[in-house]
């Protein structure tokens, strides 16, 4: 059984790696609520994945209300510059294309009704019957990118980069 779902977006500064970021930081997130195993980026067959064990996406991830979980508990990321669902808009408006799959559905997404001057539109997210029931976390594959951007958005956050925590 297909769903669909239209959410608005609104771009304030189309900066592709902080789109790049923003996947990154949901994947962070479920590692930290699901306790589980750590996020692996990588690339394979002409794609970049980025993989985490948690509970996994679903269709409710791109409200626009966003997970209320990241409020209760400090050591939870927070978002970077935007949401999902304008991190997968932005990367969608210049052409990269994405999949996420986990056990709640496969998510393809298209862009509808763009506003170029105003940075807006829409964003039609189609959930599609998961690939396999047990599936853990979620698999973000992602074509058409340059490797350089891969690369940036991994070095704005502590987790990905060669840096060392001098302090809390």
């Amino acid at each position: 059984m297909e769903k669909e779902l239209f959410v608005p977006f609104v771009i304030d500064k189309p900066v592709v790696y902080s789109a790049l970021s923003e996947l990154m930081i949901n994947a962070l997130n479920e590692t930290f609520f699901a306790q589980c195993g750590d996020v692996e980026i990588y690339h394979l067959d002409g794609k970049w994945c980025i993989r985490d064990y948690g509970r996994g996406l679903s269709l409710s991830h791109f409200y626009e209300s966003g997970n209320v979980e990241k409020l209760f508990y400090k050591n939870a990321m927070t978002p970077g510059r935007m949401t999902l669902k304008d991190a997968v808009a932005l990367l969608k408006t210049q052409l990269v294309e994405l999949v996420i799959f986990s056990q709640h559905g496969t998510f393809t997404f298209e862009i509808e009704h763009v506003n170029d001057i105003e940075n807006k539109g829409s964003l039609k997210i189609k959930c599609s019957e998961p690939f396999d029931l047990d599936f853990k976390g979620t698999l973000i594959e992602i074509t058409n990118i340059e490797e350089a951007l891969i690369w940036k958005a991994r070095a704005t956050l502590l987790q990905f980069s060669k840096d060392t925590v001098v302090d809390h």
